[in-house]
């Protein structure tokens, strides 16, 4: 299966399309191709390489002290990719349209979040991923720094003060 380079995208041909690939004239790439599929290929470790560590975040961090340290690398279904690095103490955030995947890639943290019931902690590591649920806030400690991918759905709501109670705090969206 070749991949067709075309306007920085890879389009990888359809398996119907395999069988017929080696028969592809100029009359008929063009139609060949638009009945391909889109792939984005993504280096990490060179979107990373790109990145600053951001020193003593807080919730109160402005969106100017935090650039250079975080990335939205593509979009994905109804989400999108997002890698940051960072050492300290995130915002609050939930996020109402879905499911949130982290994936840790170094470092590690602690990943809070609040229910009704209360604050529940959960130390993260490198090589981890977690799996946290739509509408539930949540935050990381991450005092020694930690290197994150997320998978974020839709809007994020968020808590830009210090609390460790979000339920009674006025969310901002971003």
């Amino acid at each position: 299966m070749t991949p067709v380079a075309r306007r920085g995208f890879f389009f990888v041909p359809k398996p119907a399309l395999l069988s017929q690939s080696s028969q592809l004239t100029s009359q008929n790439r063009n139609s060949h191709v638009q009945a391909c599929l889109a792939m984005m290929l993504i280096d990490l470790k060179a979107e990373l390489a790109k990145l600053t560590t951001f020193r003593d975040r807080k919730p109160t961090s402005t969106r100017a002290e935090r650039q250079g340290s975080s990335s939205q690398l593509a979009p994905y279904r109804d989400a999108t990719i997002f890698a940051n690095k960072s050492a300290g103490r995130g915002a609050w955030e939930r996020h109402a349209d879905g499911d949130e995947l982290v994936h840790v890639l170094d470092g590690a943290a602690t990943l809070q979040i609040a229910t009704e019931g209360g604050l529940q902690s959960f130390d993260v590591r490198a090589g981890m991923l977690a799996i946290v649920p739509k509408g539930v806030w949540h935050r990381f400690h991450y005092p020694d720094g930690v290197t994150l991918m997320t998978v974020t759905p839709g809007q994020s709501d968020y808590i830009r003060i210090d609390t460790d109670d979000p339920l009674s705090a006025e969310p901002q969206r971003d």
